[in-house]
């Protein structure tokens, strides 16, 4: 039987009833990794400051865990309904997300002094080392994770994996436009859209 996600692709956000997000096959998870991919150019709307759950109407709680060694954040119903979680956090939950090391950001900032927050959309400067408005970590598409437990689902063994995210931002990028900023996050995922449309 299959389970219908509730998704905003102006929040950039899911609802997961109670248990929905843990049990999502590999090909769901898949699917939705897609979806995002597909509508990335979709005008992001901001997210309320006070979200209730839509089944009990209870303010949902701010919620912050590590699962995997990965920190995520979300907001849950206190009734145990479900919860909300951005595009960014669920991909951190399923382990295609990691924080940039401190050698990484040193290096990229050799090209790019401020990006784009993936959670929240505000502009960091890669010396902080984490989004000022959200607490959010500067963070970039584990590309050797998403190859390994993704895309090799959905090519033949013998193909080729997509190459290391890290190489697409060692190069030297074009200036962005003055209201445009890099999002390392989306950006990565845009490298794998060969991939990705299959």
């Amino acid at each position: 039987m299959g389970v219908e996600i509730d998704l905003c692709f102006g929040c950039q956000a899911f609802w997961f009833d109670n248990l929905e997000s843990p049990g999502l096959a590999e090909a769901a998870v898949l699917d939705l990794f897609k979806e995002i991919h597909e509508h990335r150019d979709q005008p992001r709307r901001p997210v309320g400051g006070k979200l209730s759950c839509p089944r009990c109407r209870t303010k949902l709680a701010r919620t912050r865990d590590i699962l995997r060694g990965n920190p995520i954040e979300y907001e849950r119903c206190p009734q145990g309904d479900g919860r909300f979680t951005t595009f960014f956090q669920f991909l951190r939950e399923k382990q295609f997300v990691r924080s940039l090391t401190p050698a990484e950001r040193t290096e990229l900032s050799a090209h790019v002094g401020t990006v784009r927050c993936s959670s929240c959309g505000a502009a960091v400067s890669l010396e902080q080392g984490a989004c000022s408005h959200c607490g959010a970590a500067i963070s970039v598409l584990d590309a050797e994770a998403v190859g390994k437990r993704l895309v090799a689902k959905a090519r033949p063994a013998a193909a080729r994996p997509p190459k290391s995210v890290s190489e697409s931002w060692r190069r030297p990028a074009p200036e962005p436009a003055s209201d445009s900023l890099q999002d390392l996050l989306f950006d990565s995922i845009d490298s794998l859209a060969g991939w990705l449309s299959d």
